[in-house]
């Protein structure tokens, strides 16, 4: 594949790990980067914080397989502090997300960047997803609207699974890179500030992403879910979107208080329809 000029396209997958991660799920989202019929040119791997011996020596048996720029950080900062600062680094325009936990598919790279070497307006592409559990068994298909109409009207319920997404750099650069000082939600954030600026998102109706979903999910601190719903009522305001939009923005703190069996139905109903 290259490009219409005849250049290859070089992307760079962005990937932030942490002391906490599995070295098991590490490898295998290694190994499907080993696999990919679009070979990256780059993978950023930005170590938030120390880690332990085994995650080092996953990383290091990787090192000559695959072309990966590791960075360290002194401490650990969090996701939007590690994302930004590996942002920085990329040397490609085309940069690909993704988990220390998740498996990309075959044609994942391939498939992404074709479609932005045929669009050079797109700025952000992410697909659905194929949802796995901790022993890498199917679970269920996550679903995300693919047409940028509905992304545009539908962007209070985050519509695009953050580590299925490729972007332009310099187009999230020009929006302000990740909130550094955000350890979650940053991506909703960003794709807020995207749609601010008018920039055109979509996703591809393949699922070219394993995401990984740990059948107990932690507790999720009220303190969080408030920062969630600050995010949403922020963009949206910003933004400028209906009702549904300002109703919705709720939505994370109703599903706080609901049975877990019900919160999520009603995520899979509101949230990836």
């Amino acid at each position: 594949m290259t490009a219409q000029d005849g250049t290859p396209p070089f992307v760079s997958v962005l990937m932030a790990v942490y002391g906490g991660d599995d070295p098991e799920w590490l490898s295998e989202a290694l190994a499907s980067l080993e696999g990919q019929t679009l070979t990256p040119d780059e993978i950023v791997i930005v170590e938030d914080g120390p880690l332990p011996s085994v995650l080092n020596q996953t990383l290091e048996r990787f090192q000559h397989r695959l072309p990966l720029r590791r960075w360290a950080r002194e401490y650990s900062c969090g996701l939007g502090a590690a994302l930004a600062w590996g942002l920085e680094r990329c040397r490609n325009d085309l940069v690909a997300r993704m988990d220390a936990d998740d498996v990309c598919e075959p044609e994942r790279l391939e498939a992404q960047a074709q479609v932005f070497y045929d669009d050079p307006e797109l700025a952000v592409l992410g697909s659905q997803a194929t949802v796995i559990d901790e022993s890498s068994q199917y679970r269920e298909r996550r679903r995300v609207p693919c047409s940028e109409q509905v992304i545009y009207r539908r962007i209070w319920a985050c519509p695009f699974i953050h580590p299925a997404v490729m972007f332009r750099r310099e187009a999230i650069l020009r929006v302000g890179n990740y909130d550094s000082r955000l350890r979650t939600r940053q991506d909703h954030e960003l794709w807020y500030r995207c749609a601010e600026a008018g920039l055109r998102m979509r996703n591809l109706e393949a699922p070219l992403l394993q995401y990984r979903e740990a059948s107990q999910p932690k507790n999720r601190r009220l303190k969080v879910v408030l920062q969630h719903v600050a995010i949403n009522l922020r963009g949206c305001y910003r933004v400028g979107v209906g009702v549904s939009g300002w109703v919705g923005s709720f939505g994370p703190l109703v599903l706080y208080f609901v049975p877990r069996a019900l919160a999520d139905a009603l995520r899979r109903r509101l949230k990836f329809s």
